[in-house]
């Protein structure tokens, strides 16, 4: 809620794009357009890019590290107020609390869910009481849950988790490290590995006689090695942009411990909702598939919200860091601010999208209980359905984070955004795909490695094989968390920049000539 709508100042979208052609006439030394000079030139402008050169590919992105910017101009405080502490533009929305009927609807089904679960413990009382042991099976599913009130955890198995979580925490500090200095590479590996696991999973889908997402797969198998051929001269913009982000992060570590916190409460909100579905056997009938439904429904709208509070937390953080960062404005604490806001005012459209996917989810997971004959295709549609909105949400949810619009508002605004950019936009987060994902296998091999070595080495009593394959779920699952804040800080930073380059400009030079010249430079490609 930092930035001004381009839609609210058409003259100034119109000299700002960064999509526009309007940064064709850059001198050979990439200086700032005329229309800026009225701003003043930063102190630490310099008319080249030092180490950096079209093809390096990285070669001076140790600048982006430094921790002294003395970019910031003393014109900036002549600069056009953001619109969140002016008030004067249509998008500015103060502390009014959005979309508050769905977060009441939100709040109204979590108290079902606890009225649900308060009738099945009543409801069971009645029955036989349980033995120390038994094993229960869920309805509609070939799944044994064995049930013991005492759960002995040994220790070397406490210390070897607690151990394989720290090599995690490692695991994911080098490979930052790693992209920082090898970032083409890394790119190009992250390419790899997407192929190869386009591989597998079409070869998994035709083993199991599922055609239709095996023929899919295919297509796009061959289809993607070409594609990303193709947009090899958008690296540049990529890297750079990718850079910043993970600068950010590590400027502003809150944003990775938030992302902690919300997995801990998925975690909690998975183990509650097991304990729903352990206790719903004492229906029957209709009821029982109308509360398999809404528990299911339930489910992944809670595990929706939760996960876009992270995504809203780390685009308010980039936001404040955007647009005031050097200013008096910029807040002490940006991470707190911006948690309180995506779980107070914009809550609810965070709930409102959430709502969106949840649907979508419970109908897919009703599907899989479907003929087989109308399973597989009407699973196929409803995923793609499924994964467009997804992304969709994320450069929402951008626009929520950092204006503090509403849900339809912010949809509306991101729509206008892909007709002006959304080439440049999914061939950004095509590129990076691959890099995430790398990230997040690279975690896990790291801590089932340490698992199996602690098993095999240190403490016989423990099964190797079960000690990788739980080191193998921790690391994939930390390191997806750090790839998640990671992620959503470069769709925020590209939507700022989208939107309104200008401020960049004054508070970080150097970052501003990068995006804009990497940027220039393939233009024609679009």
């Amino acid at each position: 809620m930092y930035g001004s709508s381009n839609q609210d100042n058409h003259n100034t979208f119109v000299s700002t794009d960064p999509w526009s052609n309007s940064y064709t006439g850059h001198s050979d030394q990439y200086g700032p357009p005329d229309s800026y000079q009225q701003y003043g030139m930063p102190q630490r402008y310099n008319h080249s890019y030092g180490d950096y050169a079209p093809g390096s590919y990285g070669a001076g992105y140790t600048e982006l590290e430094e921790d002294n910017y003395e970019g910031y101009d003393s014109n900036y405080d002549n600069y056009p107020p953001r619109d969140s502490f002016s008030g004067n533009s249509k998008s500015s929305t103060g502390n009014h609390w959005r979309d508050l009927a769905f977060l009441l609807l939100f709040v109204a089904h979590l108290v079902g869910m606890v009225v649900l679960l308060s009738w099945l413990l009543y409801v069971g009382q009645y029955r036989t009481p349980l033995p120390d042991s038994v094993n229960g099976t869920l309805p509609l599913q070939n799944v044994t849950i064995s049930y013991s009130p005492y759960l002995e955890i040994p220790v070397e198995m406490a210390e070897s988790v607690c151990i394989m979580v720290a090599a995690a925490s490692i695991s994911a500090f080098v490979y930052l490290q790693l992209f920082k200095k090898f970032p083409k590479p890394m790119i190009i590996a992250g390419a790899v590995v997407t192929v190869l696991t386009l591989v597998g999973l079409t070869a998994y889908y035709f083993v199991n006689q599922l055609f239709l997402y095996g023929a899919i797969l295919l297509v796009m198998t061959i289809i993607f090695p070409v594609y990303f051929y193709l947009i090899r001269n958008r690296i540049p913009f990529a890297i750079v942009i990718m850079s910043a982000a993970i600068r950010i992060v590590n400027q502003f570590p809150g944003t990775q411990y938030t992302a902690f916190f919300c997995l801990l409460l998925q975690l909690g909100w998975t183990a509650f909702t097991g304990f729903v579905l352990y206790n719903i056997d004492v229906l029957s009938n209709n009821a029982l598939y109308i509360a398999l439904a809404f528990v299911f429904f339930s489910y992944y709208w809670v595990y929706e919200v939760i996960l876009n509070i992270v995504h809203v937390t780390v685009c308010g953080v980039v936001g404040s860091w955007y647009f005031l960062n050097g200013t008096s404005a910029m807040p002490e604490s940006p991470t707190k601010g911006a948690l309180i806001r995506a779980t107070t005012t914009s809550l609810g459209s965070v709930c409102f999208g959430g709502l969106i996917l949840a649907v979508l989810r419970t109908i897919r997971a009703i599907l899989n209980i479907a003929p087989q004959e109308y399973r597989e295709c009407a699973n196929c549609i409803l995923s793609m359905i499924e994964n467009s909105v997804r992304y969709f949400n994320e450069y929402a949810y951008c626009h929520v984070a950092i204006y503090g619009k509403s849900y339809i508002t912010a949809a509306r605004d991101t729509w206008s955004l892909i007709e002006r950019a959304g080439l440049a936009m999914v061939v950004n987060d095509n590129i990076l795909v691959g890099v995430f994902l790398v990230g997040s296998l690279f975690g896990a091999v790291v801590c089932g490695s340490v698992g199996f070595m602690l098993a095999f080495v240190f403490w016989d009593s423990l099964n190797p094989a079960l000690l990788w394959w739980i080191g193998f779920v921790i690391g994939f699952m930390i390191l997806s968390i750090v790839m998640q804040v990671i992620e959503s800080a470069v769709k925020c930073l590209f939507v700022c920049y989208a939107e309104d380059p200008e401020p960049l400009q004054h508070h970080d030079s150097l970052l501003y000539n990068l995006l804009s010249h990497t940027n220039s430079q393939q233009e024609e490609m679009f």
